[in-house]
């Protein structure tokens, strides 16, 4: 959604959601919420991580929300 010289731009899932204690932290490089159905998906954690520095440097900001 375009505002003014922004841009809003929203994902939405089905999936189990994040853990209330985990969000916080979903933005760090790194990291990963430890939970027994992304153990089969590997990665480095570093996907959100580097989502979150571009859009900083573009003077950005991201959020996330979730009802897990």
């Amino acid at each position: 959604k375009r505002a003014n010289s922004h841009v809003e731009l929203t994902v939405s899932d089905s999936g189990m959601g994040i853990p209330a204690h985990f969000l916080p932290h979903i933005f760090e490089r790194f990291t990963q919420a430890e939970t027994a159905s992304n153990r089969s998906h590997t990665g480095l954690g570093l996907g959100l991580g580097i989502t979150r520095h571009l859009i900083e440097l573009h003077g950005g900001a991201i959020y996330a929300f979730s009802d897990g």
